[in-house]
């Protein structure tokens, strides 16, 4: 169970610091469309990143995973999905947590108009669906 908990933190601090931590903008805000897109998804990158630690963990420390030996492919399945639904809840957390405490995250103002708001995220998402725009 150490070792689950070992990989869903990573992942899910990978996944932050991959996609919206501040101290790496000048890297996530470089990205290509496509990249941002499926960074973006905490499911999808959740599950590349617990393949990766999985793979990391089980054949250069022969950490086991869940009861599976940690040289085998079924422990990095198996951590590749835990954290697809793992990393996900974590990250509602730490975003919640920093949205709260005021840091690093832009939050909607309260008391805009659901209008406004709406237009806002149309923009946002027009801008990422045409970056050369």
């Amino acid at each position: 169970m150490q070792v689950f908990a070992l990989y869903m933190l990573m992942c899910a601090a990978a996944s932050f610091l991959l996609v919206r931590a501040t101290i790496t903008e000048w890297l996530w805000s470089r990205y290509p469309y496509w990249l941002d897109s499926y960074l973006s998804c905490t499911a999808c990158s959740g599950f590349a990143l617990g393949l990766i630690a999985a793979v990391v963990g089980g054949w250069c420390f022969d950490f086991d995973f869940l009861g599976f030996a940690g040289r085998t492919w079924m422990a990095v399945l198996a951590s590749g999905m835990s954290a697809m639904v793992v990393v996900p809840i974590i990250a509602w957390a730490q975003t919640n947590a920093l949205i709260q405490l005021g840091g690093g995250l832009e939050t909607v103002d309260p008391s805009t108009e659901f209008q406004d708001a709406l237009a806002a995220a149309n923009a946002i998402a027009d801008r990422r669906a045409h970056p050369e725009a």
